[in-house]
């Protein structure tokens, strides 16, 4: 109650004095116009201007060609993963769902790990076919049991990653075992929360209102809806992920590479940042090979696929901001713990 009178007397002191702030605003925009003004006069005169946007122009020119090639690489997946998910709405209903996967939880969840393996589609693609799971009654545990193992078990990402480690198919192995393992540790913890602490309100309502449509266009309408409301999220996870490669130093991370736990936090917060498609990142990871652990190595291909940027983006149109965090600290945690064995065990 105190909280909602406080926001009451917030809302209502804003809308009381709207046009005094107004104008403060306007003052402060204008005092910072001035001031910059004359220091651009300066720089013009000095021809810092020049020299600064000769430093700007290709940091601009990298920015937009990281992000472009995000967006580009994850459009197709991203587009096939509404096409299967239109399919199961239109297909499918909750009792059907239910009926083709097992009454145990446990094989249940190791049986919808296990698509990923007939779905060639990679995460960007995976997040519309989940939201079309919770829409037919699916728990969110089942879903992550999906959402975060079929990335890394589709056909495309374990050849590739057979490709770029042929010298050590240990890696291919940890990663398919590993990814199993935390998967399924994540979907049991999170078993535990209520189903209305987790679901975005706005996504609820779009499957109660959607949930038993199964005409064409309706179908069409809602997917088309659904691509805009996706790839809004991905280009502005693109956008960050990009923004953060520029301007974080390459030399920071590869400091560290040595160092049995710091080169495995370094590898995480690499694959966080770059948002790399989990179809090619293994390729991406084979450059640091030489300079960093095998448990890092390790580290980066479990956690990326899972959870980065882009992926915080699109989740954040299914799930709570609180739900996202927790798991992906889950995910974080038990990444480093599996990189931090393997260091220990390959010493």
């Amino acid at each position: 109650m105190a909280q909602k009178s406080s926001d009451g007397r917030i809302k209502k002191f804003l809308s009381d004095n709207s046009e005094l702030i107004g104008w403060v605003i306007f003052g402060v925009l204008i005092i910072s116009i001035y001031q910059f003004s004359s220091r651009f006069g300066v720089m013009l005169l000095n021809g810092e201007f020049a020299e600064w946007c000769n430093k700007l122009l290709p940091s601009l020119q990298d920015f937009i060609t990281l992000t472009l090639s995000v967006i580009v690489e994850a459009v197709p997946f991203l587009i096939l993963g509404i096409i299967i998910s239109a399919l199961i709405r239109y297909f499918l209903s909750s009792k059907d769902v239910f009926k083709m996967l097992p009454k145990n939880t446990f094989l249940r969840r190791i049986t919808l790990s296990m698509i990923g393996l007939i779905l060639p589609v990679c995460e960007c693609g995976n997040v519309p076919i989940a939201r079309s799971l919770i829409a037919n009654g699916l728990k969110p545990a089942d879903v992550i049991s999906f959402l975060f193992a079929a990335p890394i078990l589709n056909p495309i990402t374990i050849i590739s990653t057979m490709t770029a480690f042929s010298f050590d198919t240990r890696m291919v192995w940890w990663r398919i075992i590993f990814a199993l393992i935390i998967v399924q540790i994540t979907a049991f913890i999170i078993s535990f929360f209520k189903e209305d602490s987790v679901i975005n309100p706005e996504f609820e309502k779009l499957c109660h209102s959607h949930n038993h449509d199964s005409k064409l266009s309706n179908l069409f309408s809602s997917s088309r809806n659904e691509f805009w409301q996706l790839f809004t999220m991905l280009a502005l996870g693109a956008s960050i992920a990009a923004a953060t490669q520029i301007f974080v130093p390459r030399f920071i991370i590869n400091a560290v590479g040595g160092d049995i736990f710091l080169s495995v936090i370094s590898m995480i917060t690499l694959s966080f940042i770059i948002s790399i498609c989990s179809s090619i990142d293994a390729f991406f990871a084979l450059a640091y090979v030489r300079n960093f652990t095998t448990g890092s190595i390790l580290s980066f291909l479990l956690f990326g696929p899972m959870i980065d940027i882009k992926m915080i983006t699109l989740l954040k149109t299914t799930f709570r901001w609180k739900f996202i965090a927790t798991i992906t600290l889950i995910v974080f945690i038990l990444s480093l713990i599996v990189g931090l064995g393997v260091n220990l065990y390959v010493r």
